[in-house]
């Protein structure tokens, strides 16, 4: 009876929910973590994602190279605009037919994660988990113009004046130790908490960058410049010119030190998940509240040069002039004009630290039980990137047969774009081993779609119940009981 209050008490807050929800994917952007994960709570990677999914009742364990990882493209072209094959076998690349097709603005992101370990385990009131992550992510967005200049050189009259328009380029590369905290408040509401600390390897900020070539109208004159401003943080040595100009990074040799710890930071990590009542149930969860602090070789970039070109000077490098004073080798000649054209490009940097947030991210999911078998769902995932807003509106279903779970995703990026996904989930006595897209289509062909994710990996389980498939609990658990001395990873309950 109290279920069928609550019911009635929230019946307008989940409305309002809804329509919430639904009015998301009409902000502009991206973003994508297959819905589908949602609907297999029991899954470490889900786990992640909302630190109020747990398994009660068994150790989860996932090992280096198993794990699995999680690879997302999200972009408004599809590569196959700019690189496809041709009906003789032919591979082509036409930048031509790509300004001609592509959007007046391109916008691309790709993420990257790579989970290197997940330990959880479960005490007498309480669930605790420990794991350690890998992110990549890069952002870019770039006017079609900016690459038109390639394709069509500064000779054509509409492009003797040209200006790439704004350039935007994000990049961050951290490792992930996340401590979790999980605990069932009550037979209908469980609530997670996961600290972590943070540590940057890579970031760079680019905004704003601007490139202009400016062509006199009989073509003997040049002017090229350069403007905009940013921040970086490299984990290789940097050698700089005499003017301060980045000359040079030192990868060779150093690419150890990209998988240092340095430049630490913390964040926070929060869920909550509701059984409605036997058959509904909603969880929310918000990742990534914190900082990281960029301090080891973290720089301040500016550029705003221009520079005149009018040809090679070669008056004092002909044979006439050899072994006379002034003379100058071609070879000089040609460095010191090439010289002056990259300087052109090379951003002043100065110094500094910075302090950097990375994107929150929020997930609400709603699911509903039609059987044992067979269940529904809707997800939501919005992350919160600078000034944009980015979001994927999924529907999902599960089916169980055996010790398969196989589950459907449909998910809507924006109002215009709409991908069909899945995967399947194996259960067995001791292991788990899992495959998730949100884009069927890309398995075949990822190149010709403009957004796909894919979710995989492996992970043990030892304990009692280890087949419960987690979601919408089967009945109340006990939370009185004691380790078993017998069986090192089974609980007895009483």
């Amino acid at each position: 009876m109290q279920i069928q209050n609550r019911g009635k008490k929230y019946k307008y807050w989940k409305v309002w929910l809804l329509n919430f929800i639904f009015i998301l994917p009409y902000f502009s952007g991206w973003s994508q973590n297959t819905g589908a994960l949602f609907m297999l709570q029991d899954n470490y990677q889900a786990q992640i994602l909302n630190p109020s999914f747990f398994n009660e009742e068994s150790v989860v364990l996932a090992l280096p190279g198993l794990a699995g990882a999680s690879f997302s493209n999200e972009s408004n072209y599809k590569l196959t605009d700019l690189v496809y094959t041709t009906s003789s076998g032919q591979t082509v690349y036409d930048l031509g037919r790509f300004t001609l097709r592509g959007p007046s603005v391109n916008r691309t992101s790709i993420q990257a994660e790579l989970p290197l370990f997940y330990f959880s385990f479960p005490a007498k009131k309480a669930v605790f988990s420990f794991y350690l992550k890998e992110h990549f992510n890069t952002t870019i967005n770039f006017p079609m113009n900016s690459i038109a200049w390639f394709d069509n050189g500064n000779l054509p009259p509409v492009y003797q004046n040209f200006q790439s328009g704004k350039i935007d380029l994000n990049m961050l590369g951290f490792y992930e130790m996340g401590f979790g905290y999980g605990k069932r408040l009550n037979d209908q509401i469980r609530f997670g908490l996961r600290g972590k600390l943070l540590f940057g390897q890579m970031f760079m900020h680019m905004n704003n960058w601007n490139y202009g070539i400016q062509t006199s109208p009989d073509g003997r004159d040049v002017w090229l410049s350069s403007r905009g401003y940013g921040k970086a943080s490299i984990p290789f040595p940097v050698t700089l010119d005499e003017n301060g100009k980045f000359e040079t990074i030192e990868v060779q040799g150093n690419q150890t030190d990209y998988f240092k710890l340095r430049n630490p930071g913390l964040a926070v990590d929060a869920g909550i998940t509701i059984d409605i009542d036997e058959k509904k149930q909603f969880s929310a969860s918000i990742t990534n509240l914190g900082f990281i602090l960029f301090g080891d070789n973290t720089w301040d970039l500016y550029q705003n040069d221009t520079y005149h070109y009018q040809g090679l000077d070669i008056s004092n490098s002909t044979n006439s002039k050899w072994r006379q004073p002034g003379f100058v080798h071609p070879f000089y000649t040609m460095m010191f004009t090439k010289d002056s054209l990259r300087d052109v490009f090379k951003p002043v940097v100065n110094s500094r630290k910075l302090v950097y947030a990375p994107s929150p991210h929020l997930y609400l999911h709603y699911q509903y039980k039609y059987s044992d078998d067979f269940s529904i769902g809707l997800t939501n995932h919005t992350v919160f990137q600078s000034a944009f807003l980015l979001n994927t509106l999924s529907v999902n279903a599960l089916k169980r047969v055996g010790n398969f779970s196989f589950v459907g995703d449909l998910s809507l990026h924006r109002v215009s774009s709409v991908s069909v996904g899945g995967g399947f989930q194996w259960d067995t006595r001791f292991t788990q081993l899992f495959f998730f897209t949100d884009n069927f289509l890309a398995i075949y062909h990822p190149a010709a779609q403009k957004s796909f994710a894919f979710t995989f990996g492996m992970n043990f389980r030892f304990g009692k119940n280890s087949n419960n498939q987690g979601g919408l609990k089967q009945g109340k658990y006990s939370r009185k009981g004691e380790i078993s001395k017998y069986f090192p990873f089974y609980r007895k309950y009483k």
